[in-house]
């Protein structure tokens, strides 16, 4: 099946030609001349959004595809694309957390979001990463959780103001360390 490995270039030439290469999608111009017929977009909420931009239209000229996955990090890119997909009748979209795997059980189910609790002071991380929560709050936010249950409880709504008045915002931007702005 394998015809060379080029470690360097981390490219993988198979018997009849095709070539498996694994590329960072950190800069996303350095992907222009690629010109892949297959991609699969690996924890796509934590690369450049504009990585999708670059490669759409050269997929297009191939004729290719596109496989994006990752693990929910809020409503952010990713976010915008998995909605967009679920809505699309030319994409496949589908979300499956650890409690439907089959791959633990609920016993360590419930002690890993025990060990989230004692670590981050919440189940945030446990929800982001096992249960594939867009909504959950980042780990280190400081206030999250409390966010979102002001939100399930319907205590945000759109507040009317006079943009001829300076307006002040306050931030939780989740470090541990309990930065605001």
């Amino acid at each position: 099946l394998v015809s060379s490995v080029e470690q360097g270039d981390f490219r993988i030439t198979l018997k009849n030609g095709s070539t498996i290469r694994l590329m960072l999608g950190s800069k996303p111009d350095s992907l222009r001349s690629s010109n892949p017929y297959g991609i699969i977009l690996d924890e796509y909420a934590t690369l450049n959004p504009t990585t999708v931009q670059v490669l759409t239209p050269i997929l297009a000229t191939n004729k290719g595809w596109m496989i994006v996955t990752g693990t929910p990090r809020g409503d952010n890119h990713f976010k915008k694309w998995y909605d967009s997909a679920v809505k699309s009748d030319k994409w496949y979209a589908h979300t499956i957390n650890a409690a439907q795997t089959g791959t633990f059980t609920k016993e360590e189910l419930d002690t890993l979001r025990q060990d989230s609790i004692d670590f981050y002071g919440n189940e945030a991380y446990f929800q982001q990463e096992y249960m594939c929560s867009w909504v959950s709050p980042n780990s280190g936010s400081v206030f999250g959780e409390l966010t979102n249950i002001m939100i399930n409880k319907g205590h945000f709504k759109r507040i009317p103001y006079d943009s001829d008045l300076p307006v002040y915002t306050q931030w939780d931007i989740g470090n541990a360390d309990h930065t605001a702005i």
